[in-house]
C-alpha cells in the first residue's frame, strides 16, 4: 500500500520479517514504523511528531508523509520529504531549459536508485579506493548517460545521474579540494567538476594519490542490516562518516567556508556536473 498500511499476506512461508514499508522495522506493540528521527503511523498516514527540519519545508505540514505524495517521493529517515537526488535533477533540468523525459528521470534517480538499486556499487560508487577505479566508474556513468538519453531510456539516464552526484557526495573529493586550496578562498561556485579537475595539474595529482569513497557493507541479501550497521559506524573510512548526502551527516555538516557546509559544496558541484551532462545531451540531439 502506498502509505504503508498492512495487508493480510497469504503465502506458504510462516516467516514474518520485521522490515516492511520502505525497509523500516515495524513495531508490533505500537503498530508504527521507526525511521530514526521520528515514528510513522501507517493507519493515519501521518508522522507522530513534527519534522526536525521543518524550517526547510515552508508551505507543507510536516506531519504529512512525503508531502502527501508517496508514489513519487519517499522519506528515508523522517527528515527529508524530497530526496536530494530528485531535487538535483529537477534543478538541473530547469537550468538546462528542458523537461524531456523528466518524470522517468526523476523516478530513476530517486526511487529506483535509492530503493531498488540500493546495493549497486556501480550506482552509488561505494567501496572504491583509488583514482583509477573511481575515474573509470565516473567516465562510464557520463558515457552511459549520453547513450541512454540518445536512446530515450530516461529511467536509466536518471540512474546514471544519481551515480554522478554520488561521485561527489560519497567520496573525499570536497575534502581533497579544500586541501588543494589550502583551506583558503573557498567558493562553492568555483569548485571544478571532476572533468575540469584534470586540467588543474596540482589538484589532479592530489586526486590521483588520495581519491576514494567510503566503505559500505554489501553482504549478499543483507542490505538492510548493512544500512543499519553503517549508520552506527564511527570508522573514519566508513560511508557513514564520509558521505555528504545530507546537511546533517557527520561530514556533510562540516564547515566548507564561513557561509556553507561540505554538503552545500558537494551539492553545488554535483548540480554543475549534472547540468553540463544534460546540456551536452541536448546539443547531441540538435546535431542529429
Amino acid at each position: 500500500m502506498p502509505y504503508g498500511e498492512l495487508l493480510v499476506d497469504e503465502h506458504s512461508s510462516s516467516e514474518d520479517l520485521p522490515y516492511k514499508f520502505n525497509g523500516k522495522q515495524f513495531d508490533e506493540e505500537t503498530g508504527m514504523y521507526y525511521y530514526g528521527a521520528r515514528y510513522y503511523e501507517p493507519r493515519l498516514s501521518l508522522w507522530m511528531s513534527c519534522d526536525p527540519l521543518q524550517e526547510r519545508k515552508a508551505g507543507f505540514t510536516t506531519y504529512a508523509y512525503c508531502e502527501n505524495n508517496p508514489v513519487k517521493l519517499f522519506d528515508p529517515d523522517g527528515k527529508f520529504g524530497i530526496p536530494t537526488h530528485v531535487k538535483l535533477v529537477s534543478q538541473a533540468l530547469k537550468t538546462a531549459n528542458t523537461s524531456k523525459g523528466k518524470s522517468w528521470m526523476l523516478w530513476g534517480t530517486g526511487v529506483v536508485s535509492d530503493i531498488f538499486l540500493m546495493s549497486r556499487s556501480t550506482v552509488h560508487l561505494d567501496n572504491m579506493v583509488g583514482y583509477e577505479s573511481l575515474s573509470n566508474a565516473y567516465n562510464n556513468l557520463q558515457n552511459s548517460f549520453q547513450e541512454h538519453m540518445g536512446e530515450g531510456k530516461y529511467t536509466k539516464a536518471g540512474i546514471d545521474l544519481h551515480g554522478i552526484a554520488d561521485f561527489y557526495s560519497h567520496s573525499n573529493y570536497i575534502d581533497l579540494y579544500k586541501k588543494y586550496k589550502g583551506y583558503q578562498d573557498l567558493d562553492i561556485n568555483q569548485i571544478p567538476t571532476f572533468a575540469e579537475a584534470q586540467n588543474i595539474p596540482e589538484f589532479a595529482e592530489i586526486l590521483k594519490s588520495s581519491l576514494k569513497t567510503g566503505e559500505y557493507g554489501m553482504e549478499k541479501g543483507n542490505f538492510i542490516q548493512d544500512a543499519i550497521r553503517d549508520k552506527k559506524s564511527n570508522d573514519p573510512k566508513s560511508h557513514n562518516m564520509m558521505n555528504l548526502d545530507k546537511p546533517t551527516s557527520q561530514n556533510g555538516k562540516q564547515v566548507f567556508n564561513d557561509k556553507h557546509s561540505n554538503f552545500d559544496a558537494a551539492y553545488s558541484v554535483a548540480l554543475k556536473d549534472i547540468t553540463n551532462a544534460i546540456e551536452k545531451s541536448k546539443e547531441s540531439k540538435q546535431e542529429e
